[in-house]
């Protein structure tokens, strides 16, 4: 089942004793090299084996699939994909293994740490993860042979993001005292990670304050914001019979068309989204994306 997910998670982490080694990794992803002063950096749970609540559950395979996937990754404002709203990115990330704490399966339970970086110019993002406010993260990717856990059959995406079992199993409910849970196996491509609201992983999120001091605070992960752009003035100034046609129209093609998983954008690029709320705002925000793309060429031409 191709997936795009969201998840997360934190848990308590030992202090980094190396400024100066972290600093290095930082800036194997910079043009300019930075300085300690310049920098700020964090650490995150991004994803872990536990069931999730939509019963979804990451096996060890999937989780180091990802976090060699994930080094590097782009760090976002609430999954927006403006360049203004990039301000963060991860600079190493391992596989933990927690023999002290059990999963709902009763398994030790395992994560990816991830170590971020920002910058110090951006006082205001920093002062929020220190004061809790941006203290949830989730995670954006696509996942291939999803499986039911109790039959083993290749699952499908069902309403909620609940997977749906050909065999008729149901997530959530136990058949002869094991749990049925989606079984996420490999991973398809990996895109972004983000501070945001509410967490698909019930102990996700961010974990820590500065590096030299190994933060103890456990904060908490999310799922997508709403779609900023159907908030805006042109989108609300159309009558209502205009905005009613707009949505029903894309939410077909993504329906019948797409197979719920994707959208043409303006250039015919596909568009892979995975939530009908968002539709539109994937849609607007591609085409100002596309546009200029496009615009940047002819002025450089």
């Amino acid at each position: 089942m191709d997936k795009e997910k969201v998840k997360t998670k934190s848990f308590e982490v030992a202090p980094v004793d190396n400024i100066n080694k972290d600093l290095e990794l930082v800036n194997q992803h910079t043009v300019k090299p930075l300085t300690a002063d310049e920098v700020y950096m964090f650490k995150v749970v991004l994803c872990d084996n536990d069931v999730d609540r939509v019963n979804d559950k990451m096996t060890d395979n999937f989780l180091v699939e990802y976090a060699q996937a994930s080094k590097g990754l782009t760090g976002l404002k609430d999954h927006d994909w403006e360049s203004d709203n990039q301000l963060a990115r991860l600079y190493d990330t391992e596989v933990v293994t927690d023999d002290s704490t059990l999963t709902k399966l009763g398994e030790p339970r395992k994560y990816v740490l991830g170590k971020a970086y920002t910058l110090t110019k951006y006082q205001d993002y920093i002062d929020k993860i220190n004061a809790g406010l941006l203290k949830e993260s989730s995670v954006s990717f696509d996942s291939v042979g999803d499986t039911c856990s109790i039959c083993g059959a290749v699952t499908t995406k069902g309403e909620d993001d609940v997977a749906i079992c050909p065999n008729g199993h149901v997530m959530g409910k136990e058949y002869d005292g094991k749990l049925c849970y989606n079984s996420i196996n490999k991973l398809k491509d990996s895109y972004e990670w983000s501070l945001v609201a509410v967490p698909c992983q019930r102990n996700s999120g961010i974990k820590n304050k500065n590096l030299d001091n190994g933060g103890m605070s456990i904060m908490k992960k999310s799922m997508f914001m709403l779609q900023k752009l159907l908030n805006s003035k042109a989108f609300k100034e159309a009558d209502e019979e205009t905005q009613k046609a707009l949505k029903e129209a894309v939410e077909k093609y993504w329906t019948e068309t797409g197979k719920k998983k994707v959208l043409p954008a303006i250039d015919g690029r596909f568009l892979r989204t995975r939530h009908k709320h968002s539709l539109l705002n994937v849609l607007f925000q591609s085409a100002l994306a596309i546009v200029m793309d496009y615009a940047l060429h002819f002025w450089i031409s």
